[in-house]
């Protein structure tokens, strides 16, 4: 499980463009939603919020 989520994170690599290699470039300067995913799942926050959010959303 942890080499799939290695390989789909190494093919999500960010551009110097600030983009993704397989979502394509992004207006903002934000993770692909493949990498939003695994932030939240492994970190269990996204990027935009901070952790007191979460602990009291649960």
């Amino acid at each position: 499980m942890v080499a799939a989520w290695r390989l789909l994170l190494r093919l999500h690599e960010r551009t110097a463009d600030s983009g993704c290699t397989v979502c394509g470039t992004q207006r903002e300067r934000r993770l692909c939603t493949v990498w939003q995913v695994a932030v939240g799942y492994f970190l269990r926050s996204l990027p935009n919020e901070s952790p007191a959010e979460w602990r009291t959303a649960a």
